[in-house]
């Protein structure tokens, strides 16, 4: 623990002064639940020259998975509390931090974050679904994409005072190599002077180059079969009149259904295969271009409908007429207009999050205690005991041993499956509320929810993670301001497209890429304002970093930098330089001396 936290102030993470009396145990008696399985873990799963024992899931034979148990009591206080709670407080989420790790602890913070932030475009979007006859308002879609670029930059902010206040500040630059990392020769650490294995920085790139055409294809072939079925589905629903209508109207739910989860999930493995082949050298680099590679299947499952009906299906939707007609296909088709579009963003921000939800809460709770009174059942058909597994153990064990069991069987947790249901939920709320602007509204109250069935989840349905330290949120940002931008290229072309002034205009489709081009230039404006006013303003975290090296540089200065030690060395160096001045120096001349030495020096010249 020593040793981490001494690594941690010569990295700066931390910025204290260990030479300090007390700081060593302090230190000692500060150190969280988080930070203790976290070493743990470390020392298990780090490589021998780092002092660990190499034992790493996935590459022992014996070893599938290692995992902290869930604390009862600390996971049954957590959802009282929360439960009970309008409004969740900053304790509330340190106590997560100390518990689950800084991880964890980032995107419960970034979801309250977030839910707070969507109050302001919420109550605009009433007042203008109440008060306003057009949806697709120039007003509204500007006062979105001004709040997004000032959620993002406060955001920005906020990640960096508890990067300072959790003292992870610097991590990712100090954290230790992956345990899977492979090195082909051995090097110097020019800093720390230590023999660290070594890849080659253009065989690094090489690696991941080669691994782009793969993720491309992957995405490539994603992209078709969800335009593919999406097209059936509108085909069938939209056009096709004919026989057995009714029961073909059902064929492409049942498609995505079956073929979308199944695509996504070789995808994501086939992901997950390339980001080992690359090699990164740290978790940190390892989890990041990991989702890099996977929110492209959030990015086309979660828009590419909206995009296919915004900018190719209400366009062009009555050019498909006249093929209908020559291949003999009965259809019944009405000019469709923006009111499609809406509909299905609906579906996203009501439907969809209710029966995601579902999935996450309900269904787990449904499955685990079907599968429970299963093994009743089926156990006093055979006449045995229902806890036969526990008998085997000792009496005192039983307890302990049928919470292992319990927990080993549930699913590991991934903060990231909860990070992309948030990110293209923002995507929807910035890119699209102009189409419906109850949507900041519905997005809203769904995460109020969310907070409370996220820690329901983390606790109850699935392992406990490991603990794992975090400066932000990642590059989860980074996709926040790249649909930030994005949505300056949504709102302008849906705001000019489906206005009801613009509507019979013959040259809809080139004012619509003209009004992309300025609405993107003045994005960029705007942002370079908003940004540059945000940083006028005091930032605790800059005062608090200040004012930590102040005092610790201050301190060594007063023990190093004494009086006399700073005299001596004065004198040496410049008594070597001028004879004369060196017995100017010295304390044991009296001051008729020193006037003499000086006076003397003035005429020599």
């Amino acid at each position: 623990m020593i040793i981490s936290r001494v690594h941690d102030w010569l990295t700066g993470v931390r910025i204290v002064d260990i030479d300090e009396p007390g700081a060593i145990a302090a230190a000692s008696n500060a150190l969280t639940e988080s930070e203790r399985l976290r070493l743990i873990h470390d020392i298990i799963t780090g490589t021998v020259e780092d002092g660990g024992a190499t034992i790493v899931p996935g590459h022992d034979p014996y070893v599938e998975s290692i995992l902290p148990l869930h604390d009862l009591q600390f996971d049954k206080s957590w959802i009282h509390t929360w439960s009970t709670k309008w409004l969740i407080e900053e304790e509330d989420f340190k106590k997560i931090r100390d518990h689950y790790g800084e991880k964890i602890g980032y995107y419960f913070a970034f979801l309250q974050f977030y839910f707070l932030s969507l109050i302001p475009p919420s109550v605009i979007g009433v007042l203008v679904y109440l008060f306003s006859s057009n949806s697709y308002s120039v007003f509204f879609s500007s006062c979105m994409v001004i709040w997004s670029i000032i959620f993002t930059s406060l955001w920005e902010r906020r990640e960096r005072e508890l990067a300072v206040q959790w003292g992870t500040r610097h991590h990712s630059k100090a954290e230790r190599r992956r345990a899977a990392f492979r090195g082909e020769t051995t090097t110097t650490d020019t800093i720390t002077g230590d023999t660290v294995p070594h890849v080659p920085v253009w065989k690094t790139w090489v690696r991941r180059l080669t691994s782009v055409p793969g993720i491309v294809m992957g995405a490539a072939g994603l992209s078709i079969v969800v335009s593919l079925v999406f097209t059936l589905e509108l085909f069938l629903k939209e056009y096709y009149k004919g026989p057995l209508h009714g029961v073909l109207i059902f064929a492409p739910t049942i498609m995505y259904s079956a073929l979308i989860p199944t695509i996504s999930g070789f995808y994501i493995r086939w992901s997950r295969y390339l980001n080992e082949w690359e090699n990164h050298r740290t978790e940190t680099e390892y989890e990041d271009a990991l989702v890099h590679k996977i929110f492209i299947t959030n990015f086309l499952t979660g828009y590419l409908s909206l995009f296919f009906i915004a900018w190719l299906y209400i366009p062009f939707g009555d050019a498909v007429l006249p093929y209908l007609t020559l291949a003999n296909i009965t259809h019944e088709h009405k000019p469709v207009g923006s009111e499609r579009l809406k509909a299905q963003l609906m579906y996203f921000v009501i439907t969809g999050q209710i029966i995601n939800a579902a999935t996450e809460v309900v269904v787990p709770y449904l499955t685990r205690f079907a599968f429970g009174e299963a093994k009743v059942i089926q156990e006093r058909i055979k006449g045995e005991k229902v806890h036969d597994e526990g008998e085997a153990d000792k009496v005192d064990e039983a307890a302990f041993m049928k919470q292992v069991r319990g927990e080993v069987a549930l699913r590991e947790y991934d903060v990231y499956e909860d990070y992309a249901e948030m990110i293209v939920q923002f995507g929807y709320v910035s890119m699209f509320s102009t189409v419906w602007p109850l949507t900041p509204l519905c997005c809203l109250l769904n995460n109020w929810v969310e907070l409370r069935s996220d820690a329901v989840k983390l606790s109850k349905h699935t392992r406990r993670p490991i603990p794992a330290r975090a400066e932000s949120i990642g590059p989860w940002l980074d996709y926040l301001n790249l649909l930030t931008w994005f949505s300056s290229i949504t709102t302008s072309s849906l705001a000019y497209l489906f206005s009801p002034n613009t509507a019979a205009s013959v040259y809809t489709p080139v004012f619509a890429l003209f009004s992309v081009f300025i609405g993107e230039h003045l994005f960029i404006a705007v942002r370079y304002l908003i940004t540059s006013l945000l940083s006028l303003l005091p930032s605790r975290a800059d005062e608090v970093i200040r004012r930590q090296e102040y005092s610790l540089k201050k301190r060594w200065l007063d023990k190093v930098a004494g009086a006399k030690q700073l005299v001596d060395g004065v004198a040496t160096v410049e008594g070597e330089k001028q004879p004369g001045l060196a017995k100017f120096w010295e304390a044991k001349h009296e001051e008729e001396e020193g006037v003499e030495l000086i006076r003397a020096s003035f005429k020599s010249k």
